[in-house]
């Protein structure tokens, strides 16, 4: 049978709230990159930048993997109470999105410091610059996505409290 309909879900519109609750980590990413253009473009990378890199790859990829899995264990225990109680309230699979695009995001940040490290930092070149703000627009964005994943949550765990 031609779609009669029945068998499509209903588009709730984009409210304001839940644009911006999608795009804040990209425009503070983006924000980011654009004071570095302004303000430190041509400042070359501090004494010890590899050590940032280095910490950063480690912090990234161990909050990827806790991302990664935690995504899998909430579509693990898809029967829950708690997860019942998020798809009725319509956002099981907004987190599970969310979690997602955190974790890609923060993978991505790892890659990112790992391949950073193999380039001399201690004198200046032509490409740091470029290299610096890329790994700030993507760290950051990773930080960003993160946050979002863990105020999401707590939203959602206050709500559960005030049930009991």
């Amino acid at each position: 049978m031609p779609n009669s309909g029945n068998d499509t879900r209903a588009r709730t519109p984009i409210t304001r709230g839940l644009a911006f609750e999608r795009s804040w980590p990209y425009l503070l990413s983006t924000s980011s990159v654009l004071l570095f253009r302004l303000f430190a473009w041509n400042v070359p990378a501090p004494n010890g930048f590899s050590a940032v890199l280095s910490a950063t790859e480690d912090l990234a990829g161990t909050m990827g993997a806790f991302m990664g899995a935690a995504a899998g264990i909430l579509v693990a225990v898809s029967g829950s109470q708690f997860t019942k109680q998020l798809k009725q309230a319509g956002t099981y699979g907004v987190i599970v999105q969310y979690m997602l695009t955190s974790t890609g995001w923060l993978v991505t940040s790892a890659v990112v410091s790992t391949a950073s490290l193999g380039p001399s930092w201690s004198s200046p070149q032509w490409w740091q610059p470029y290299a610096i703000a890329l790994w700030l627009f993507v760290g950051t964005t990773a930080l960003a996505t993160l946050v979002r994943v863990l105020l999401l949550f707590s939203k959602i765990m206050k709500c559960i409290s005030d049930d009991y």
